[in-house]
């Protein structure tokens, strides 16, 4: 194991990133909404607040409601900022226990989710507070709550491989067509504190099929179980 991974680390050496590429699309279709598109940002998740982590969503805005779906192109550098994140994940990769590959890549994937979530809540903060509208924001009082919506598969197998663009890449091969809709809903209270809270379920029918699992890219030379995404 330790062979293994010293192994990789001198393959990583000669990457330059880590790229992870979400496949699915689970949107509803909705009338009237805006397609904003597809949107790049630069975000810290909270468990490794130093390392900067590029990534690409397609984003729509119906009724106030930020929509987001395939969450793709997440650039992770190679640098000290991230090792501590790349152990973690390779070290899951290499462990040949399903469950903690499991947590490992569930919990990363929540860690992006709310990265963007904040991000796009604290974009229209600071727009509120330049304008002087920042009462639409109340939690008691305001027009409604501030909600941004991720939706994604409900079920998938992560695939790891070297990208062609010459760095690391995590796919996702999608086991079930069920899918999840996952809330992040922010308002300010009386004393201007930000609260949420948030709530996750399954929009469309389907189990996780966990035999049979979807095929990797060429490219790919490791692959997880199929294992359920939909979960807090």
């Amino acid at each position: 194991m330790k062979n293994l991974i010293h192994s990789f680390w001198i393959f990583l050496s000669l990457s330059l990133s880590m790229s992870v590429i979400g496949q699915n699309n689970c949107l509803p279709n909705t009338l009237g909404c805006v397609d904003v598109g597809i949107t790049t940002n630069t975000i810290f998740i909270a468990s490794h607040p130093t390392c900067p982590i590029t990534l690409t969503y397609d984003l729509r805005i119906c009724a106030g409601v930020f929509q987001i779906s395939n969450i793709r192109n997440v650039l992770i550098p190679f640098n000290q900022d991230c090792n501590q994140l790349l152990t973690e994940l390779f070290s899951a990769f290499f462990s040949g226990n399903p469950l903690l590959q499991q947590t490992t890549l569930s919990a990363f994937n929540l860690d992006l989710e709310t990265a963007i979530a904040n991000l796009i809540w604290q974009q229209t903060f600071n727009s509120s507070l330049a304008s002087g509208t920042t009462g639409l924001l109340r939690c008691n009082g305001g027009i409604t709550l501030f909600t941004v919506s991720f939706y994604r598969s409900a079920c998938a197998s992560f695939c790891v491989g070297k990208s062609v663009e010459g760095g690391i890449s995590i796919t996702q091969a999608l086991c079930g067509t069920a899918c999840c809709q996952k809330n992040i809903n922010f308002c300010l209270d009386d004393n201007g504190m930000v609260q949420t809270t948030e709530s996750i379920a399954q929009i469309t029918p389907g189990l996780c099929i966990t035999s049979n699992i979807p095929a990797c890219g060429e490219e790919a030379w490791f692959q997880s179980p199929c294992f359920p995404i939909c979960q807090p």
